[in-house]
């Protein structure tokens, strides 16, 4: 590793331990360490906003105007600081209608959002519109006298949670929002990596909010202020990972109860309500899905009516509502437990607590807690849902650290810390290329490759050199064949296992004559000059097995091992450390399998890959692996990549596979039956020959083929035109519709017709000025059908 990499990883881990408050403090002082602290992980406990306040966990970051006339009258104009933005006459004026780019508003849409508007009660909107237009008439009058002569200065004051104060003030920024919209970019804003916030209060109408950058991933908020809240607001202040949320507070309000941020929150919390207690409001309470709500005090009468409700129609197992209510010192107000005495499901019941039968497995439970608060007892329905930890609270967010790290880095962490290996393996990740070799992973663009050391004290014979092989060797340090091995977990790809292993065998045997220059007759003719590993002792070798793991900036890591000296044992053992023993699904967007026999997992859940390429099998692929290597919701697949084998065109992961990619060498006109026998309907097929491809064409026209058919082939071809003969051969067809020089048009039946056609050039050889033309076979649907 190099020392500058070394130090920004020294820097970020020095980052990530300190207090918020601090790393702020550090960024806005020293510029170059700005962008490292944006990249690094943030952890915030408790995080408030207010119209002009920020408190980031023990720490407030305060905003205010401060005001200094030169005449004090008349007496409602007094210097000093204050909390809202002034206009030019010095008096409060509302700015929070003004939204700038980024800002998110979380009260009720379009003009209005009157401090009153929410509300039902009529005389309430109307003495608010009285005072309103009583002090507008004051404030005018004063405003048409000369305007004083003042000075406002914008002051930010930090206070820290021993209570220390830094004070910062600004004569060119003069309004509080506007200051308020810089330190909240300043702070959160360009953030290159998901920050954590345990709980966060929106207590502004219009939230000034970070205009770029990763925002936060949050899963408990609470929601003051207006009664009418926007929800959909939240998808523009977090992360897309916060949801669902775990907590959810806000005013109760009917008009958002279906909102699916509020179906699915596991615990909600209604401050307040200005709803009335009737049969509507019944109603929509019994609809709320969720398990856990804590609300407002209710009446005895109406709780009594909701739990008929509860008993009638049923609640799921582990529901827990609770409010509040106050009680006399030293007792509990009984009225609410009394009052549902009197139900016909009662099974038991004392001084605190009630049980009702509410159906042949469950029970309704309703009871008082222990007093707390200056002696207000809670009530509460029985729960059978524990609250979630703070460790394993802990546990998501590390989770969601890894989730959004390049697999390479999170692997790297796993494999060197084992505290952190349990939170990797269940976290979730995201692969967009694994590549599989006989002795190489491809993660992205990260290679993991194995291969043997040898060292000889004897290099004689001359084969006997030092240095790196990419295949096991035996104890004579040659070849070894290991591909026949296999292992608990591994998956054979090559359906004919003995067939190819024979193959594999007589190459192996063929290579070694080419390399010692001895042949078969040669052997038999002269046994004694022949180099038999059998009369030779083992030369004195070191073998060692190398890790090198080479990240796409090409920066490499080495490891060695003098214990395990086998490449497949080795691969074995990498394959299970970074893809063994996970606890959640795991995708895997492209798959590509260059080796007869991989060395799989044994345990852990299996990847969800959707486009597979399989490569290189000796004699037949055994499609059949691909069930063992997948998880199960990978089928069908979207695109299989595969090797020409007629063996396989009626299996069902073939079949089923919507786009199909089919290499080999191009097949004869006798082999167009074959071909026909490939039912998928997007296939890109080897090169094939004009006169297959009118043979084809005729089989498709007597049989007919799906209207939404397209295959396609590439051909090589002069630079300047395309290679004519694939339409040429097809003009004489008696189904022709219209041709021309590059596509053609033929009657398939009275509702489709058969387009075969040149597409553009999609490569192009400068030293032989040839191009390579794809040549499309589509079926589609006459015009009018």
């Amino acid at each position: 590793m190099s020392k500058p990499l070394l130090l920004k990883e020294l820097r970020e881990t020095v980052f990530e331990y300190m207090e918020p408050s601090f790393r702020f403090h550090l960024s806005l002082h020293l510029p170059s360490l700005r962008s490292v602290e944006k990249g690094i992980y943030l952890q915030i406990n408790k995080l408030d906003l207010t119209d002009t306040e920020i408190i980031c966990d023990n720490t407030a970051y305060r905003l205010h105007i401060d005001l200094k006339f030169k005449k004090e009258k008349p007496p409602l104009i007094i210097s000093g600081p204050i909390s809202l933005d002034v206009d030019e006459f010095g008096f409060k004026t509302s700015t929070k209608d003004i939204m700038m780019n980024g800002d998110v508003c979380m009260g009720p849409p379009g003009p209005g959002r009157a401090r009153f508007a929410s509300l039902n009660d009529s005389t309430r909107n109307m003495k608010a519109s009285e005072l309103g237009r009583e002090t507008l008439g004051l404030t005018e009058a004063m405003k048409k006298k000369e305007s004083p002569g003042f000075e406002s200065t914008l002051n930010l004051t930090i206070t820290s949670k021993n209570g220390e104060m830094r004070i910062y003030t600004s004569s060119k920024i003069k309004k509080i929002y506007e200051g308020m919209k810089i330190l909240i970019g300043v702070i959160f804003g360009n953030r290159t990596v998901i920050w954590n916030v345990g709980s966060m209060a929106i207590w502004a109408a219009n939230l000034r909010w970070i205009v770029s950058g990763v925002k936060p991933l949050t899963r408990n908020i609470e929601i003051r202020g207006d009664n009418y809240v926007n929800l959909d607001g939240l998808r523009s202040i977090c992360h897309e990972t916060s949801f669902p949320l775990m907590t959810l507070g806000f005013g109760m309000d009917q008009r958002i109860l279906d909102h699916e941020i509020v179906v699915n929150a596991e615990h909600l919390i209604f401050y307040s309500a200005f709803e009335m207690f009737n049969i509507d409001f019944m109603n929509q309470l019994t609809k709320l899905p969720n398990l856990k709500v804590k609300m407002f005090r209710i009446p005895k009468d109406f709780l009594a009516d909701l739990m008929d409700l509860w008993l009638k129609n049923g609640r799921p197992i582990g529901t827990s509502w609770s409010f509040e209510v106050e009680g006399l010192v030293g007792e509990e107000p009984f009225g609410y437990i009394d009052i549902l005495k009197r139900n016909a499901d009662v099974i038991e019941s004392d001084r605190r607590s009630i049980k009702l039968s509410m159906g042949p497995s469950s029970i309704l439970s309703v009871s008082y807690g222990d007093p707390r608060l200056r002696g207000i007892p809670i009530f509460q329905l029985e729960s059978w849902t524990k609250k979630m930890s703070q460790p394993l609270l802990l546990k998501e967010l590390r989770e969601t650290v890894f989730e959004n790290m390049d697999p390479d880095f999170r692997f790297h962490l796993s494999l060197h810390l084992p505290a952190l290996r349990s939170v990797e393996k269940g976290a979730h990740l995201k692969i967009n290329k694994l590549v599989f070799e006989d002795n190489e992973i491809i993660v992205n663009d990260t290679s993991y490759k194995l291969s043997i050391e040898r060292k000889y004290k004897d290099q004689k014979p001359q084969l006997r050199k030092n240095g790196s092989v990419d295949h096991d060797v035996n104890e004579f340090g040659r070849k070894a064949n290991t591909e026949d091995i296999l292992m608990d977990g591994d998956v054979c790809m090559e359906k004919d296992k003995e067939s190819a292993a024979r193959i594999r065998i007589m190459l192996n045997h063929r290579i070694r004559e080419l390399q010692t220059g001895w042949t078969f007759r040669e052997r038999f003719r002269d046994k004694k000059s022949c180099p038999k590993e059998e009369n030779e002792e083992p030369s004195e070798c070191e073998f060692t097995l190398k890790l090198a793991i080479t990240s796409r900036n090409g920066e490499m890591r080495i490891y060695r091992s003098s214990k395990i000296t086998k490449i497949y044992e080795g691969m074995k053992i990498l394959i299970g450390a970074i893809f063994g023993n996970r606890t959640g699904i795991w995708n895997v967007e492209s798959m590509v399998i260059s080796t007869g026999n991989l060395r799989w997992i044994v345990t852990g859940v299996r990847p969800l890959v959707r486009n597979v390429e399989v490569q290189g099998m000796y004699h037949s692929t055994n499609l059949d692996g691909l069930r063992s290597i997948c998880h199960s919701t990978s089928f069908p697949l979207k695109s299989l990549h595969i090797e020409r084998d007629d063996k396989v065109v009626d299996h069902e992961i073939f079949v089923k596979a919507e786009y199909l990619i089919v290499s080999s060498r191009s097949y004869s006109s006798e082999n167009v039956h074959l071909l026909n026998k490939i039912s998928n309907q997007k296939i890109q097929l080897f090169p094939i020959s004009e006169n297959t491809l009118a043979g084809l064409m005729d089989v498709w026209l007597e049989h007919g083929r799906p209207v939404g058919t397209s295959w396609s082939f590439e051909v090589d071809g002069p630079a300047e035109e395309e290679p004519l003969g694939y339409i040429d051969i097809l003009r004489g067809n008696a189904r022709v519709i219209e041709s021309d020089r590059g596509s053609i048009k033929m009657a398939m039946s009275p509702s489709s017709i058969l387009s075969v056609y040149y597409g553009n050039p999609i490569r192009y050889y400068r030293f032989t000025n040839r191009r390579k033309w794809t040549v499309t076979m589509e079926v589609l649907q006459r015009r009018g059908c």
